[in-house]
């Protein structure tokens, strides 16, 4: 199967045409249908100008982008590939990356509050010193 055939099928499916109502829209017959979704053939310049009628503009360049793909040499395809595993890996980082950096602001703002914290401890260490000293004082009295 190719890719844009495989596309094409879950398009198809998901906009609710069956393969002899796509077919009567595309003009051709349901035979060449499957034979597109199957990967026997490629979608046409000539089908992919209604196609583009039918999808939205994103689907469309999506299509348009697999097509292109099916259309090129295998070691193409393959490097092709290492791409879109490499962006997807990027991807991956990224977002990793964005939670990491969640996560040091978090630990930035709680360092702020225990040093605040430590601030208000260690004004009242003079008072409690003196307290200590009366203390100590009275008992040896």
């Amino acid at each position: 199967m190719t890719k844009s055939g495989e596309y094409f099928r879950i398009w198809r499916k998901n906009n609710g045409f069956t393969g002899i109502k796509i077919a009567e829209k595309l003009g051709c017959i349901q035979q060449h249908v499957s034979n597109i979704e199957s990967g026997k053939m490629v979608i046409s310049e000539k089908l992919l100008l209604v196609i583009s009628k039918m999808m939205s503009t994103s689907e469309y360049k999506e299509l348009i982008e697999l097509t292109n793909y099916d259309n090129s040499p295998v070691p193409i395809q393959k490097k092709l590939d290492e791409i879109h595993i490499l962006e997807q890996e990027n991807l991956r980082l990224r977002a990793e990356n964005i939670k990491l950096l969640e996560e040091i602001e978090q630990l930035k703002n709680d360092n702020h509050e225990l040093l605040k914290r430590l601030e208000v401890y260690e004004s009242y260490m003079p008072l409690l010193k003196k307290f200590v000293e009366s203390i100590e004082s009275n008992a040896v009295k």
